[in-house]
């Protein structure tokens, strides 16, 4: 009963958590009708969750998610192959050597965050090893019982919200910096729309101006220069009427070779 109590202490925060039950891939459905039936309250007078999805996770995954687990857990390393998923086949694949760190949750994949330990051996720095892999191209994985796991020690949540800090869709650099960017448009919901789409990929670290009302504002991002980042700042340009100032000489050098190698291939 007092687990009970310290679960949900609201009728919002029941429901969300069944909504979330429900449209996940990961979880056992039934799960919701166990809450319901311990909260009848809550879920009385016909409510229903979202709708569910009928696609659930195969047991290689959630054997896959369990042994990266354990792997952090027990400090264990982690080898698998890695490609590229084409046609319900994985391509193209190498061997990765790796001491995981922690799982991510991001635009509805998991990713595991861990210490390449062959980059490890290349540059003997721990953090600039980090690597982020998706688990769904990740194929044949065992642990390493005889593999030396390579620890991020005591600092290992700095680190971890450094490199995610640094990423774009799932590319990370081992430094970023802060980028200022203003968006003008005369139509202040076009403005808006614009912004919230790139905001949807790429983080706002603060606010310089927020006049839309009269058609602007500047905002300053914390990112790497990473790939990833320029179709982010391209697709500001495809909403009409905007205009786009970048405040960064090396961003926008990177983002004309960006653009002119696109047209290239046109």
């Amino acid at each position: 009963l007092e687990f009970r109590r310290v679960l949900f202490r609201s009728l919002d925060e029941a429901r969300l958590i069944v909504d979330a039950i429900s449209t996940t891939p990961f979880t056992d459905s039934g799960l919701c009708e166990k809450i319901e039936k311990m909260y009848p309250s809550y879920f009385s007078g016909g409510y229903k969750s979202l709708v569910p999805h009928d696609h659930t996770v195969n047991k290689k995954t959630q054997l896959l998610l369990n042994t990266i687990r354990t792997c952090i857990e027990n400090r264990e390393v982690l080898l698998f192959k890695y490609g590229y998923p084409i046609a319900g086949a994985i391509r193209a694949t190498s061997d990765k050597v790796t001491s995981p760190v922690a799982l991510d949750w991001e635009n509805s994949c998991y990713y595991l965050i861990a210490v390449d330990n062959d980059e490890f051996k290349n540059s003997r720095d721990v953090e600039r090893s980090l690597r982020r892999y998706r688990i769904d191209r990740m194929r044949n994985h065992s642990i390493g019982k005889k593999r030396d796991y390579l620890d991020l020690g005591e600092e290992k949540e700095k680190i971890l919200r450094h490199y995610l800090r640094n990423s774009v869709d799932a590319f990370s650099a081992s430094d970023s910096r802060t980028i200022t960017i203003t968006l003008r448009c005369e139509d202040e919901k076009t403005l808006l729309r614009a912004y919230n789409a790139f905001s949807d990929d790429v983080r706002t670290k603060s606010f310089i101006s927020d006049r839309t009302d009269r058609g602007e504002m500047t905002f300053v991002i914390e990112a790497g220069i990473v790939p990833t980042l320029f179709p982010k700042l391209f697709m500001l340009y495809t909403f009409e009427g905007v205009q786009v100032e970048i405040d960064d000489e090396e961003v926008k050098e990177k983002f004309r070779g960006f653009l002119k190698k696109a047209l290239k291939a046109l």
